[in-house]
């Protein structure tokens, strides 16, 4: 809102252009720093379908990508820059459901102490900027939001990749869309929880939060997509490091470029491409941690 509304004194399209260098920076930044001594690293980055979808509707996807990114880079050295990060995505909630649990869990006590404070100080500033008005008409977007975006598909479900808006695109059934994403939902953070209690790499951790958290809520557009880059690069990252899980590379190349396709494949056929790349990813990710608990 902020942003926002700094941008707001700019006519339409420098507004636009200046957002959109600027989320591109943070973006560029952020993955440079986790894949950077690499070779071969920077048309993936900048390469990356879901870049052009986000630049193309002058979202926050960048946005939400960096702060992923660094969040994750620093948990381990930088616990409360770490939880400031991840409390500025306090502007996407619906991407937040995971993250204080899996802080908990796997022991970042500062992060997860960091992170609240960090939400708590930005309702304050943003109330004393605008007033308490804006919380009744933030509780009442959330109203519109479920009840006209999401269950009667005005936006698109095709342009949605969750588990929710396959069900509705196919069915219409408004029931068994929210009973399957509640499943899923518990499944992913099932699956996180492991990953947070036992010690597993903090790549497999971060890509499990980022990819989880894309799945769990039943409002994940395409341009959202862009957070799954810093997900790829740990992965990759681990991958060349300590080697390749079966079908990791492929998944994670279906993964890279599937938003280029995801929208209109949903469209004419009514299979979200990038929603199947994030389950299996996902799956691939659980599957080795979840062997790593065992042992333990």
């Amino acid at each position: 809102m902020i942003i926002a509304s700094v941008l707001a004194f700019f006519p339409y399209l420098a507004a636009l252009g200046i957002w959109s260098v600027f989320g591109f920076t943070l973006y560029f930044t952020a993955l440079k720093a986790i894949v950077g001594k690499y070779e071969g690293w920077l048309l993936p980055v900048i390469g990356f379908p879901a870049i052009f979808v986000n630049v193309s509707h002058g979202h926050n996807g960048f946005l939400t990508a960096a702060l992923f990114g660094w969040a994750f880079m620093l948990i381990e050295k930088r616990p409360v820059l770490s939880g400031i990060l991840i409390g500025l995505l306090s502007y996407k909630p619906q991407f937040g459901m995971l993250i204080p649990l899996a802080l908990l869990v796997g022991g970042y006590y500062r992060t997860f102490i960091s992170a609240a404070v960090t939400v708590l100080f930005l309702c304050a500033f943003v109330t004393a900027l605008y007033g308490i008005d804006i919380w009744p008409a933030f509780f009442e977007s959330l109203e519109l939001t479920r009840s006209i975006i999401l269950e009667q598909g005005e936006t698109g479900w095709f342009k949605i990749q969750s588990i929710f808006s396959f069900v509705m695109l196919w069915t219409g059934a408004l029931s068994v869309a929210y009973s399957l994403q509640a499943i899923l939902a518990a499944i992913v953070l099932g699956v996180v929880v492991v990953a947070f209690w036992y010690p597993n790499k903090i790549e497999d951790r971060a890509s499990l939060i980022i990819i989880g958290s894309l799945l769990v809520t039943p409002y994940s557009l395409d341009y959202d997509l862009v957070a799954l880059a810093p997900a790829i690069a740990f992965l990759a990252i681990r991958g060349l490091c300590e080697g390749f899980s079966d079908y990791e590379i492929s998944v994670l190349l279906l993964v890279w470029f599937s938003p280029l396709l995801t929208r209109p494949l949903m469209m004419t056929t009514g299979i979200p491409l990038a929603l199947i790349g994030m389950l299996l990813l996902f799956g691939i990710i659980a599957k080795r941690v979840s062997i790593i608990g065992m042992r333990k």
